[in-house]
């Protein structure tokens, strides 16, 4: 849900308030963790709107904003600016990228393959990979994997 300008709210404690009325989590930090929801029923983003408001505007030239969190799925846009990368790291389930903007490169043991919009890769939970922008843009990191969500650090 986005309010509009004219009424969100000025003190903390009416966020709060609208956070929790939304069925939302809170973060540790007290921010509201993008759509978070136990059960997300159903959701619609925007997501030329949401790659706007979340472009990398911070020296790492990335930016990544969970859209959707349950315990088995995780729905994460990630906006890159040109020779950025994500270094080499596992995911701790299967992984899809999906570029919406821009091209990427996903690195793997036994080469490169790229991806630009209208791409889907898919790749094995435990596999190293890193992710590196060809060209500004975007694309929705899916991470799903089964088991009690206690036991992960997500």
């Amino acid at each position: 849900m986005t309010l509009p300008l004219h009424s969100v709210p000025q003190r903390q404690t009416e966020m709060v308030a609208i956070i929790r009325s939304q069925g939302w989590l809170l973060a540790p930090s007290g921010r509201k963790d993008m759509a978070a929801h136990e059960n997300i029923g159903f959701k619609q983003f925007d997501l030329n709107a949401e790659i706007e408001r979340y472009s990398p505007g911070v020296p790492s030239g990335r930016r990544s904003e969970t859209l959707i969190k349950t315990p088995g799925l995780r729905v994460v846009l990630v906006t890159m600016r040109a020779g950025t990368e994500l270094h080499e790291h596992v995911a701790p389930g299967p992984i899809t990228l999906q570029p919406i903007q821009g091209r990427f490169a996903l690195i793997l043991e036994d080469g490169e393959r790229e991806a630009a919009p209208g791409t889907l890769l898919t790749l094995a939970g435990e596999t190293r990979h890193a992710v590196r922008a060809i060209e500004d843009g975007a694309f929705l990191l899916t991470i799903g994997w089964g088991g009690d969500e206690r036991e992960r650090n997500p």
